[in-house]
């Protein structure tokens, strides 16, 4: 009886090698497609919270300055602001203030808000309290306020009265060439810390190891672009000092990615 021998064979050193290459590069390939997408989920949630932190923004500037008082409970200045902060005073109790147990009248006690650039981004804080990043990611803010006849860089309550309106303007992309506005305080630039014993050493070569807040360019006027986040606030009551009212008491104005 004659039987058929049947050898088995397995796979060559090509093959095994040929197998493992296509597993590495699909195990390649899904990781990188992971990446992408972790990176894609990132941006836009940072892009997210950067548009409810304008948003929440502009509201709670418009709310506070709908009940804006010239003065504050200890009689210094209620609105006091430049081109890149301000601080608004109104009337109402404070939420940091509703758990103490004294008594609260709207009608007399005073709350303020507080918005200024930190880091790479805005904060905000209530009173005395602490800041609290509200934009994480911003490239430049600017507040104006118009006295009944042009706008103004700053404002004092407390020798100018209320304005007539204040218009807030949010740059969140990054400009041309990563250009900074004019009006915005230069960035702090990252001290060199020396070991023991070579600061002194090292001190005559200040002027080459200091930062240079010049060395950053400047946007110029006809650079600036149009700002993404734009809102213009009429006062519902103004005193501006010797000008007269015009057409900007009227209902807040509020546009996305256009200029003005």
């Amino acid at each position: 009886m004659n039987r058929t021998a049947r050898t088995q064979s397995g796979f060559t050193l090509l093959e095994t090698l040929v197998a493992i290459s296509f597993t590495l590069a699909i195990i390649l390939v899904a990781g990188n497609l992971l990446d992408d997408l972790s990176d894609s989920r990132r941006r836009t949630q940072d892009r997210i919270a950067v548009i409810e932190g304008s948003t929440i923004m502009l509201d709670l500037l418009a709310a506070r300055l709908s009940v804006a008082t010239a003065a504050d409970a200890a009689g210094e200045s209620g609105i006091v602001g430049d081109a890149w902060s301000l601080r608004v005073t109104g009337s109402g109790v404070m939420l940091s203030r509703l758990a103490q147990g004294a008594s609260l009248s709207p009608l007399v006690d005073r709350g303020s808000l507080e918005f200024e650039p930190q880091g790479e981004g805005l904060a905000i804080r209530e009173g005395d309290g602490p800041w609290t990043m509200l934009i994480p990611s911003l490239t430049a803010i600017r507040f104006r306020y118009h006295d009944g006849g042009d706008w103004r860089d700053s404002w004092d309550s407390g020798t100018d009265g209320l304005p007539v309106a204040v218009e807030a303007a949010i740059w969140t992309d990054p400009w041309l060439d990563d250009a900074r506005a004019p009006w915005m305080p230069a960035p702090e630039g990252d001290e060199i810390e020396f070991a023991d014993g070579l600061a002194d050493e090292m001190s005559e070569f200040g002027d080459f190891l200091d930062p240079d807040p010049m060395a950053f360019e400047v946007a110029a006027d006809d650079e600036i672009p149009p700002p993404d986040r734009i809102r213009v606030i009429a006062i519902l009551d103004p005193n501006p000092s010797g000008s007269p009212q015009d057409e900007f008491s009227q209902r807040p104005f509020d546009a996305e990615g256009g200029g003005g």
